[in-house]
């Protein structure tokens, strides 16, 4: 959803804010259709975002009719990317979508904004399932001759986001991809090299930081911050829980766990919520080395720093 946000933004100046949709919404819709739900004011309107990837256009139809009747909001489906002949049907069935990127179509506002030569530059920075597909090779994961299919339940992602991701860490020559009808990926620079390579397309995968007083130490909950730079490291912990979880964790530790979230930092526990799911790379409930090291990097301490530095090293 950051993506969407991003280019709502470069495209019509719009600041879009999303959040999740409340219990009373989410109990009037049937299970499967609750999850990956956002809502968010759009120009005014009050709509509900969708990432529903792999369906047909009579299923999107259908769900979004489904959505629409029960909490009285139109919906939008997000795309990473999306085939031509799909493009077409769901045009001509009026189902509202954005492929942040390339295209807004959000009949009910009569909104159709097309950029379909749209192209990756070098200062533009990866997308969040393009950095974890990335990382998942880099920390060991063998993924060569795997076809983009099989990497997707690796990911949890669907196949398409999987495609989109490998193009674009293909467009910044850090791998490339072979194979026409069963394609693959090929990583033809060692690990170092390529870590080194894609510094400049990196993000950091916060996208916010919320507080509780609550226990949070569960299994989808993974330790991070310099608490976790001190399990891979000499430093020590801090005298405060830091858990990352992914936006469907987060809503689990809401709905499940009843966490309270207060507005204070100076709370027991900092829930950092990341732009992919930690735990796809998280090794006994902690995060990822890589990972780690971008939500750190900015860090004035000096020792912080030096720890980083052994990180990375060691793990070359």
């Amino acid at each position: 959803m950051d993506n969407l946000q991003k280019y709502i933004k470069e495209s019509l100046g719009i600041e879009l804010s999303l959040k999740i949709l409340s219990q009373k919404e989410l109990d009037k819709l049937p299970l499967y259709l609750r999850r990956d739900l956002m809502a968010g004011e759009f120009l005014g309107r009050e709509i509900v975002f969708a990432n529903k990837p792999g369906l047909t256009p009579d299923q999107y139809k259908k769900q979004a009719d489904i959505i629409e009747k029960s909490i009285r909001k139109p919906v939008a489906f997000i795309f990473d990317n999306i085939e031509p002949y799909n493009r077409k049907r769901l045009i001509q069935n009026k189902i509202a979508f954005i492929v942040p990127g390339r295209q807004i179509y959000l009949p009910y506002l009569l909104i159709d904004i097309k950029e379909y030569k749209k192209t990756y530059k070098k200062t533009e920075k990866v997308f969040p399932a393009a950095q974890c597909l990335l990382f998942y090779h880099l920390l060991g994961n063998e993924i060569r001759g795997t076809n983009f299919k099989s990497i997707s339940g690796k990911l949890n992602y669907g196949t398409m986001t999987v495609t989109r991701a490998a193009n674009i860490l293909a467009e910044f020559k850090l791998c490339k991809i072979e194979g026409s009808k069963e394609k693959n990926l090929v990583f033809e620079k060692n690990n170092y090299l390529i870590w080194k390579d894609a510094q400049e397309y990196l993000i950091n995968p916060i996208e916010k930081e919320i507080y509780t007083d609550d226990n949070c130490n569960f299994n989808f909950t993974y330790k991070a911050g310099l608490n976790a730079l001190a399990n891979y490291t000499e430093i020590s912990e801090v005298n405060k829980n830091i858990y990352a979880v992914s936006f469907e964790s987060l809503k689990l530790l809401r709905d499940k766990k009843k966490i309270k979230f207060v507005d204070s930092h100076a709370a027991a526990t900092t829930i950092q919520v990341w732009k992919y799911d930690p735990g796809v790379l998280a090794k006994r409930n902690v995060v990822d080395p890589l990972s780690l090291y971008l939500t750190l990097k900015e860090d004035p301490d000096e020792r912080t720093q030096g720890e980083l530095k052994k990180l990375i090293d060691d793990l070359w």
